[in-house]
């Protein structure tokens, strides 16, 4: 495991990628001029666009988290007795992760 610091200073001056690259993966067997390939310069001008998708990944996945507990909850209340209860519960520190929750169908007991 590599870790870099870049100073402040090279941001202020807003370094290219290659000056970047090289920084930051000291064991790297390509020269600066191999990085600075026409392919790699015309990926790096779609760089929008990976920031857009990881962007709609990130708002979308806790809408599309949450229909998948509504719908497992659903199928739990459906397929047990008319006397079960679901419940959907925070089993530790969503902090840690937004995977936090566990679903609990318990059958009650009939008298």
């Amino acid at each position: 495991m590599v870790i870099v610091f870049l100073s402040v200073k090279c941001y202020n001056f807003h370094c290219s990628y290659v000056f970047h690259a090289v920084k930051a993966i000291p064991e790297i067997s390509l020269s600066p001029e191999e990085l600075e390939n026409e392919r790699i310069m015309e990926m790096l001008k779609d760089w929008y666009k990976v920031v857009l998708l990881y962007s709609l990944k990130l708002m979308i996945a806790p809408v599309i988290e949450t229909a998948i507990l509504i719908d497992r909850c659903v199928f739990l209340k459906e397929s047990c007795a008319a006397n079960a209860t679901v419940e959907v519960l925070p089993i530790f520190d969503a902090a840690k992760s937004p995977r936090n929750f566990a679903i609990i169908a318990t059958k009650d007991k009939e008298l």
